[in-house]
């Protein structure tokens, strides 16, 4: 209060001075000189990582104790960001689309079980009851398959690999001429999900800003639940095989959009373009923050240890696995 007060006082004579912007370069300057001196023992201690990401976290905070963004030009940065999750959302369309497909099929085929190629299909209780449950079962092996494909092909690359699955999905139950290609379908559908559950919400995190993430990944929920009800609507007009097709619309249109999407800032990183990194964070956060305290502190986070099995065993990862694990009877 003593400081405030002084700071007051001294304002009618042009001595201005920014205490907390002070306050945070000292601090920050500080954990700086100590990171300087752990380097120069040569220690290799888990400390060292820690003081590397709050050295960048306090250079960012006094950044924003500095000059201003305009408010015109904030507001057209995060424009662009919200496009490229409203594009994201797209794919996520296809699969709330393919989550209450069997909703309007099921009774679409009780009324008209003829195919597109002159057969009939005929569905048993359990068979019906299977055109859900395979969904989520191929969700499951999807996921897994999506946390290997954005580490190691990217997170744009992996969402626009995972319309190959929908598509082919779509198709074939569309024009499945008995029970079994169109459950296999429904398994393949399920795949696609679990990949762009995956790859989709990394992409949004880690592109857009901290003050807007946790809306631009709503919008991926609201895809979710737009493509659900598009296609219940649907389903009163379209017979179940059209119904398929129509399914997958949503998914050409974020394959052809994707291609002017950026890669992942943090995928860049992990990869070891930094330049790159940085010059795509430069167009994301604009010129009024420390870029290079942000590639800092991505590359801390993503220190290019072993991956795969022997990466979940990490104990800074298994904290976190049990961490959340206490969600999943929420689930």
């Amino acid at each position: 209060m003593a400081l405030e007060a002084q700071h007051e006082k001294a304002k009618p004579l042009g001595l201005e001075v920014s205490w907390p912007k002070t306050k945070v370069q000292v601090f920050g300057g500080l954990l700086d000189e100590t990171v300087q001196f752990v380097h120069a023992c040569g220690e290799d201690i888990e400390i060292l990582k820690v003081l590397h990401i709050l050295v960048a976290q306090f250079r960012m905070m006094a950044e924003d104790e500095g000059e201003k963004e305009p408010p015109g030009e904030r507001r057209k940065r995060l424009a662009k960001q919200m496009w490229m999750a409203l594009t994201v959302s797209l794919a996520y369309m296809v699969l709330g689309a393919t989550l209450t497909w069997p909703s309007p099929a099921v009774s679409s085929l009780d009324k008209d079980n003829s195919t597109l190629v002159g057969t009939e299909i005929v569905f048993d209780a359990a068979q019906k009851d299977m055109t859900g449950s395979l969904l989520y079962l191929g969700s499951l092996f999807g996921s897994w398959i999506g946390g290997w494909m954005v580490s190691r092909l990217g997170r744009r690359l992996s969402m626009q690999l995972t319309g190959l699955p929908y598509t082919l999905g779509c198709v074939m139950i569309g024009l499945a001429p008995n029970t079994t290609l169109l459950l296999t379908g429904r398994l393949i559908q399920g795949v696609a999900n679990g990949c762009m559950s995956v790859a989709g919400y990394a992409y949004v995190v880690e592109l857009s800003d901290t003050s807007i993430r946790g809306m631009l990944t709503v919008l991926t929920n609201l895809g979710v639940t737009v493509g659900s009800l598009y296609t219940v609507a649907a389903g009163y007009a379209l017979p179940w095989h059209y119904l398929s097709f129509v399914a997958v619309l949503p998914c050409v249109v974020f394959v052809i959009a994707s291609f002017f999407l950026p890669e992942s800032p943090s995928y860049l990183v992990i990869q070891g373009r930094r330049q790159s990194a940085i010059a795509l964070l430069r167009k994301l956060r604009g010129n009024y923050v420390d870029i290079e305290a942000e590639v800092t502190q991505l590359e801390h986070m993503n220190p290019g240890g072993s991956g795969g099995w022997r990466g979940l065993l990490d104990k800074d990862i298994l904290r976190r696995i049990g961490g959340g694990g206490d969600d999943f009877p929420l689930q």
